[in-house]
C-alpha cells in the first residue's frame, strides 16, 4: 500500500515539472524573437547599414562603380573604384642641332645626308608624340545631407588615391626607325669629339674594328662632328640658361610621365533623385574639386623635370602653362544608382 501510496503521489509532481518545462519553451522563443527584431528596428531606427545601393559613375575622373551605405540618418559612406579610359591625341616637336650649347640648325641636312648613307633611313625634321591618360584612382566620400528630411541635395569630402601617373607621352612607334637613326647619331657624335679619339683610333685600337685610322683624317672626323653638333628636340632652357635638349634613351624611344601626389582630398556638392516609383532607381550629379598638392609635374625618361625650366618652346610652353593650372583638378561625375535593399 505504502508502495502505491508513493507511486501515486509522484505521477502529479513529473507531470507539473514536464508541463513547466513545455510552458518555459515558448517564452524563450519570444524573448529571442523580441531580441532580433529589437536589434534590426535599432539600425532601422537609426539608418544604419539599413541599405545596400551600387552606381556606375561617369566623368572626368574616368569610369566608375560605387557601393555605397547609410551611417546615419545625415550621413552616407561611399567607396569605389575610377578607371580613365586610354584615349590619345599627338602633338609634333621639331627636332633641331646643337653644339656647345647653342642651336645650329643650319648643319641639320649635313647630318641628314651623313644618317642617310650610313642606314638607309630618312631622317625627318620633327618627331610625333602620343599622349595618354593613365589616371586610376581609388574613392572613399562621406555624403553629407545638411537639409533635414531631404535626402536630395549632398555636401560631400573625402580622398582618392592611386597611381602617381596622370599621364604619359612617347613617340608613336611608327617613328621608331628615326629616333634609332638620332640615337645611333648622337653615339658616334660622343665617340668621335671624346679628347682622346685622335689617339686612340690612330694608334691603339681600330676604328670599327675594321682599321687605323690616319692621324690627319682622325682629325678631320673629329672636327667635322664637333662642327654638326648633337641632335634632339628643344625643349626649354635650365634655369642656368643652357638649353636641354630631349634625346632618344637607351631604347630608342622619347617619353615623359606627368605625376601628381598619391593621395588627393576631394571637396564637392552633389545632387539626385529618383528615376522609379519604388525609389531604387536614382539619378545623380557631381561637381567639385581634387586637391593635387600643386601642379603635376612633367618627369622626362632621363629625369629632368620640365616644370624647373624656363623660356621653353612655343608649343611646349602652351601645354605646360595648361598643366600648371591645374593646381587642383575639376571633377564632374553623373551617377546612376540602384538600392538592392
Amino acid at each position: 500500500m505504502g508502495i502505491l501510496l508513493a507511486s501515486t503521489l509522484s505521477q502529479p509532481v513529473c507531470a507539473q515539472k514536464a508541463c513547466c518545462r513545455t510552458a518555459a519553451a515558448p517564452e524563450a522563443d519570444v524573448k529571442v524573437s523580441m531580441t532580433s527584431t529589437g536589434d534590426k528596428n535599432w539600425f532601422d531606427r537609426h539608418n544604419i547599414f539599413n541599405h545596400l545601393e551600387g552606381a556606375l559613375t561617369i566623368g572626368t575622373t574616368g569610369i566608375g562603380l560605387e557601393l555605397a551605405t547609410p551611417v546615419t540618418k545625415w550621413v552616407r559612406l561611399r567607396a569605389g573604384y575610377d578607371y580613365m579610359p586610354h584615349f590619345h591625341f599627338n602633338s609634333t616637336y621639331d627636332v633641331t642641332a646643337y653644339a656647345d650649347g647653342k642651336i645650329n640648325d643650319s648643319n641639320f641636312g649635313r647630318i641628314q645626308q651623313l644618317m642617310n648613307d650610313i642606314s638607309g633611313f630618312d631622317m625627318q625634321k620633327s618627331v610625333t608624340m602620343q599622349n595618354t591618360a593613365t589616371l586610376q584612382s581609388w574613392k572613399v566620400l562621406l555624403d553629407v545631407f545638411p537639409i533635414p528630411n531631404n535626402n536630395h541635395w549632398r555636401i560631400t569630402a573625402g580622398l582618392y588615391g592611386g597611381s602617381r601617373n596622370f599621364g604619359k607621352c612617347i613617340n608613336r612607334i611608327d617613328e621608331a626607325p628615326m629616333l634609332v637613326s638620332i640615337g645611333t647619331y648622337n653615339h658616334f657624335y660622343d665617340m668621335a669629339t671624346a679628347p682622346d679619339f685622335v689617339v686612340k683610333y690612330s694608334w691603339e685600337e681600330k676604328f670599327l674594328g675594321i682599321a687605323y685610322l690616319d692621324v690627319d683624317e682622325a682629325q678631320k672626323i673629329q672636327d667635322t662632328m664637333l662642327k654638326y653638333g648633337r641632335l634632339g628636340v628643344h625643349v626649354g632652357d635650365h634655369p642656368d640658361g643652357t638649353p636641354y635638349f630631349m634625346e632618344p634613351d637607351t631604347d630608342g624611344t622619347l617619353s615623359a610621365r606627368a605625376i601628381i601626389n598619391t593621395l588627393r582630398p576631394y571637396l564637392g556638392l552633389g545632387y539626385e533623385g529618383g528615376l522609379s516609383d519604388d525609389g531604387r532607381w536614382k539619378a545623380g550629379v557631381d561637381a567639385g574639386v581634387l586637391f593635387w598638392g600643386g601642379a603635376p609635374e612633367i618627369v622626362t625618361h632621363d629625369g629632368t623635370v620640365l616644370n624647373d625650366l624656363s623660356d621653353m618652346r612655343h608649343k611646349v610652353k602652351r601645354q605646360m602653362d595648361l598643366i600648371k593650372s591645374f593646381s587642383v583638378y575639376p571633377q564632374i561625375s553623373f551617377r546612376l544608382s540602384y538600392t538592392f535593399f
